[in-house]
């Protein structure tokens, strides 16, 4: 009987675990979309470029909702990238990481003439691409394809 009782218990207690792996990698995507869009929008504020109408940084107000909704503290927040870690393969967190910085670089390329990427159509990678390369220097004539033109507020 206690073993019938333990098989019940693995085998729930897989599903569980499941769940909070994907509920920790839920906050730690929320956090990381929440903090570069902040990035973000002090980039574009700092370039006269108004942030309300960057569409893309509407999904760190949604995330930055959701992390407040879910009770997110800072002591959660460490229990989660340890958790997240400890959960990967040795040396699948770097990868990522040079990968994603990787595609940035390339991105970045598009935005060193001055240009920005367009407010309303651009994606979140985009404008996380452009805001080093225009706190690293000053703007260059745009190029006819690239949005240029700081908007208005």
């Amino acid at each position: 009987m206690l073993r019938g009782l333990e098989a019940r218990v693995d085998r729930v207690g897989v599903p569980l675990r499941h769940a909070e792996r994907a509920a920790i990698g839920r906050r730690v995507v929320l956090r990381a979309h929440a903090e570069i869009c902040a990035f973000v929008r002090a980039a574009a504020a700092e370039a006269a470029i108004d942030p309300a109408r960057i569409s893309a940084l509407r999904l760190g107000d949604e995330a930055a909702a959701e992390l407040a909704a879910l009770g997110d503290t800072p002591a959660l927040r460490e229990s989660d990238l340890v958790s997240d870690r400890a959960g990967r393969r040795p040396g699948e967190h770097e990868r990522a990481a040079e990968q994603w910085e990787s595609k940035l670089a390339r991105l970045a390329a598009d935005y060193a003439d001055g240009s920005h990427p367009d407010p309303e159509r651009d994606a979140l990678i985009s404008w996380h691409a452009w805001a080093p390369v225009r706190q690293s220097g000053p703007p260059h004539p745009a190029r006819p394809d690239k949005a240029s033109a700081p908007a208005s507020a």
